[in-house]
């Protein structure tokens, strides 16, 4: 799924995440709007770079620790750590 993103490639959304997905942190309410979210991302930093630094994955949960890279429209570098925790039902998530 990361090379997917890391090419702008949003279809792979379909394949991992339930259509209802939700983000707690973005308040995202469904999958259709984490592609609006990724869409703006790769406006605001158009050689988005997203690289799984940890996983740890126990029972239904899945723990992913990301470095996100870029440089902004200004010319600036970016570089942004952050952690999903997400719940997989069926194969696919369904909230983070």
């Amino acid at each position: 799924m990361n090379e997917a993103l890391n090419r702008k490639d949003l279809t792979i959304l379909d394949k991992f995440m339930a259509l209802d997905y939700f983000d707690h942190t973005n308040q995202l309410r469904c999958r259709e709007d984490v592609k609006g979210f990724y869409t703006e991302a790769f406006k605001d930093l158009p050689d988005f770079h997203r690289t799984i630094e940890d996983i740890i994955a126990e029972g239904d949960k899945v723990w992913v620790r990301f470095r996100i890279t870029g440089t902004t429209l200004l010319g600036k570098k970016a570089e942004l750590t952050t952690v999903s925790i997400l719940r997989i039902v069926n194969g696919k998530a369904v909230e983070g």
